[in-house]
């Protein structure tokens, strides 16, 4: 997951990994699986995405690059997960707040396989109180939608 940003005639994603960076468009969407991704925009965008607020975002996101990749899903600006990085973009560029926070301890973490990989990050202090926003909760946001190519 990450935004697109438009410098020059190339277009970059800002993705939160290892550490935060900007990654060609093309290359970025050759990492997906069969090379498929989803693309969503603002539905508001003439009127939220002027050139001013888009400058503001791409600072914010400037700002951002060679931060660490956040496994423990905290929300401070230390180390960003990835959709944390587009939100927190969005929400202090744009005034957007895109998807619905949620705390760790409001997804099902039944699962064996969760079970494990919680362990393994947090031991047995997972902190569910933690604000956290997911891929899934921006991609299905009523503040987006999916263009037609």
């Amino acid at each position: 997951m990450g935004i697109i940003f438009r410098e020059q005639d190339e277009y970059f994603v800002y993705e939160a990994v290892q550490p935060v960076k900007k990654t060609p468009l093309a290359e970025w969407i050759k990492r997906g699986k069969e090379g498929k991704f989803a693309l969503r925009r603002l539905k508001a965008r003439a009127q939220i995405l002027t050139p001013q607020t888009l400058a503001k975002m791409k600072e914010i996101a400037t700002g951002y690059l060679g931060n660490e990749y956040d496994a423990h899903f905290a929300w401070d600006d230390e180390r960003l997960y990835c959709s944390e990085l587009v939100w927190k973009i969005y929400q202090r560029g744009a005034g957007q707040e895109i998807g619905k926070l949620q705390k760790l301890g409001d997804f099902d973490l039944n699962d064996k396989l969760v079970q494990a990989q919680l362990r393994e990050r947090f031991g047995s202090q997972v902190p569910l109180d933690e604000t956290v926003i997911s891929p899934a909760a921006m991609l299905s946001s009523e503040r987006l939608f999916a263009p037609a190519f």
